[in-house]
Parts: structure tokens; C-alpha cells; sequence
């Protein structure tokens, strides 16, 4: 048996050193794709630079890492030139169909280039939740310039699904809490208009200084009332669902697990259900 030795590696320098450790920390990595999905990226950020030639602007200053993703108006503006451009095999441009692929493809090339996502719904934030106990960023995690490693995620309104909207679910809990001003249910937002100086026909709820650092989900005490100042934990929830199981005289114990699984199951046409699913 012939031992094998490593290869030799160039010793690079200090600065070199240094300087090629900062660029792997600036560089986000992405599983690897089969060819036929690379080539409809290439494609996709091709005609993202041309589109910039068709605007009257340099092409050489697009897609660069960490940019701002872009607004509504150009993208949408980018699609209709790719259709009003396009020849289809049947029609005469391009279908519905291909053109939400193409919207699909773009948007998966551009993050891997620009290391940034374009929103899932384009448009304001209408929502940010902050995650104050998330494990590893809590708020007694702080970093060394004293502030905090919260986690905040923007929701967006889903006008076309409204069970499933974030924005209902958050208002329908911050009435149960009483924190706007002004405003007690969904029944007193029908009087709001928004001002004729308002240009976004948006409406802006105040929430009591009280109120401010309300927490969304809170723990039930033992005694059946409600916490004003704990937050609603797992194990809190997983104790409920257990003592739900229980009441419902199911053999196993129901976990969250259960739930979960069997929602997506339901979701994905699947009406199997595992030996604790019942």
C-alpha cells in the first residue's frame, strides 16, 4: 500500500491571508444546480441586462452583490418588456404560464448573484414581527456594543386568501389585547379613510405607549389566567396539546409533531396519517 501524501499549498502572505478570509465571509453559497436550470438562470440575468440597455442605463451597473432589490414599477416593467418582446410557439408571445417561469427563474438567478431576495410580494412591508425568544437570540443574548441579535421578518398581506393572511391573524390577536388607540375591533375600521394627502392610501395604526412592548403570544399561569409579562413557550404549548390529547381520549400522546404532519399531508393531497396521527 502506497501512502499518499498531501499536496502542496502556496503560503500565502498576511494581508493575502486576511484579505481571502474576508472574502470568504462576504460569499454566500447555494446547492448546486443541474444544467438545464443553469442555463435558464444565465438566460434570466442576460435579459435583466439588456433590459438596463433598453432603460438607458449601464448594464455593468446591475446586479451586484448586496444591492437594494429592485422596486415594483421596474420589474413589473421588466416583465411586460419580456413579453411584448417574446415569440411563442403557439400564440403570439409567450404564455401565461412561461412567463411565470421565467418571473420564477429570475428571481432564484438574482439572489444567487446579489446575495439579496426580492420580496415575496412586491409592495411596502406592511408587517414586521420581531422574535424576542428565539433560542441563540434572545433578549438576554446582546452582542458587544450592548444591543440585541433580534430576528425580525416582514409579513405582507395576502389579499387573495384572507385565513391565511398574516396581517388578519396579528389584528384579530392585537384587538383581544386592546392596543391601538382609538380602535377596539374590526368594526371601527370601517369609519377610517385614509388622508387625500396620504398618496399610499395607507392607514397608520398608533399603538398605546403601554402597549408597546405588549409580547404576541402569552403564557397561560396554572390558574387559567393569562401573563401580562411571560411569553408563551413550547413546552407551555406542548403540555396543552398533551392535555388536549388526553381529554379527547386519544391512545398517544398529541404532539405538535401530529399537527404539523398531518396539515401537510392534507396540504399536499396525502390523506395517509401515521400510527400516532389519529
Amino acid at each position: 500500500m502506497v501512502r499518499k501524501y498531501r499536496r502542496s499549498v502556496p503560503q500565502l502572505s498576511v494581508d493575502e491571508l486576511a484579505n481571502y478570509e474576508e472574502e470568504l465571509r462576504q460569499t454566500q453559497h447555494f446547492p448546486r444546480v443541474v444544467q438545464p436550470t443553469s442555463k435558464k438562470y444565465k438566460r434570466m440575468l442576460q435579459l435583466w441586462r439588456d433590459s438596463y440597455e433598453w432603460r438607458h442605463k449601464d448594464p455593468r451597473l446591475c446586479l451586484q452583490k448586496f444591492e437594494s432589490p429592485p422596486d415594483a414599477g421596474i420589474l413589473k416593467a421588466f416583465l411586460k418588456w419580456i413579453f411584448d418582446g417574446s415569440i411563442g410557439q403557439i400564440d403570439e408571445h409567450v404564455s401565461y404560464k412561461s412567463l411565470k417561469n421565467m418571473w420564477y427563474s429570475f428571481q432564484s438567478a438574482y439572489t444567487r448573484i446579489t446575495y439579496n431576495e426580492i420580496p415575496p410580494a412586491v409592495g411596502d412591508d406592511v408587517l414586521h414581527v420581531r422574535f424576542r425568544y428565539e433560542k441563540g437570540k434572545r433578549a438576554s443574548d446582546t452582542l458587544e456594543d450592548g444591543s440585541h441579535r433580534y430576528k425580525i421578518i416582514p409579513f405582507y398581506e395576502d389579499t387573495t386568501r384572507r385565513g391565511r393572511c398574516p396581517i388578519a391573524h396579528f389584528l384579530g390577536l392585537a384587538f383581544a389585547d386592546d392596543i391601538f388607540e382609538g380602535i377596539e375591533n374590526e368594526t371601527d375600521l370601517r369609519h377610517l379613510h385614509a388622508p387625500a394627502t396620504n398618496t399610499s392610501k395607507a392607514l397608520g395604526f398608533h399603538i398605546k405607549p403601554a402597549k408597546e412592548n405588549l409580547l404576541v403570544f402569552l403564557k397561560c399561569l396554572s390558574n387559567g389566567s393569562i401573563s401580562d409579562t411571560q411569553a408563551m413557550t413550547y413546552r407551555d404549548l406542548a403540555r396543552q396539546l398533551a392535555a388536549l390529547g388526553y381529554r379527547a381520549v386519544f391512545r398517544d400522546q398529541l404532539r405538535t409533531y401530529n399537527i404539523r404532519r398531518g396539515t401537510a399531508n392534507a396540504a399536499g393531497g396525502d390523506v395517509s396519517i401515521s400510527s400516532n396521527q389519529y
